[in-house]
């Protein structure tokens, strides 16, 4: 946490206060919460529950990413949509590179007969995340150029919170047997 956290020495302090905090933000209908050390403007109990419950699988090295998304998100003073972007498909990469032992995301899409729990619908679904931050045509993951598509607010949201849910439900599926 923040150095302005250090006086909540015992976690059941600090998640008291977390618990206050997002009670009070809540009753005044807040778009924003507290999750982890940031204020995030996140408000759907349920997009925050996909969230906390992938940052809090810290035995898992891919929440490196999801956390560096929220971060870039949850910047007050200077947002980083596109980079919270590509931050939140290389958690989902990572869990499926993890799930497959392929080196790449691309790669371990392919390795069907090890995802074959995974329905083919929610696979395509997943597949088709990962193609739109992959287009270079459209620069979310690649180099800036002329065709450059804008990353704003809604779209770095809907990554954030689909590739939490993405990844939470593929490390059911797929790596708790």
């Amino acid at each position: 946490m923040p150095k302005n956290f250090d006086i909540y020495q015992s976690e059941n302090l600090k998640d008291s206060f977390k618990v206050d905090c997002n009670f009070q933000l809540k009753r005044e209908c807040s778009g924003y919460r507290l999750i982890g050390d940031k204020i995030t403007p996140l408000s759907s109990e349920q997009e925050i529950e996909e969230l906390e419950k992938a940052l809090g699988n810290k035995e898992n090295n891919a929440v490196i990413h999801l956390d560096q998304a929220k971060e870039h998100f949850s910047n007050h003073q200077s947002p980083d949509y596109r980079n919270s972007v590509k931050e939140s498909i290389s958690y989902l990469g990572s869990i499926f590179k993890q799930i497959t032992k392929e080196s790449t995301f691309g790669k371990a899409l392919n390795q069907k007969a090890k995802l074959a729990k995974i329905p083919t619908k929610i696979l395509e679904s997943i597949t088709n995340l990962y193609t739109y931050t992959n287009n270079s045509q459209e620069g979310i993951r690649h180099e800036y150029s002329d065709t450059i598509i804008d990353v704003g607010f809604d779209e770095a949201k809907l990554f954030l919170v689909v590739c939490s849910a993405f990844g939470n439900y593929a490390t059911a599926k797929l790596l708790t047997d």
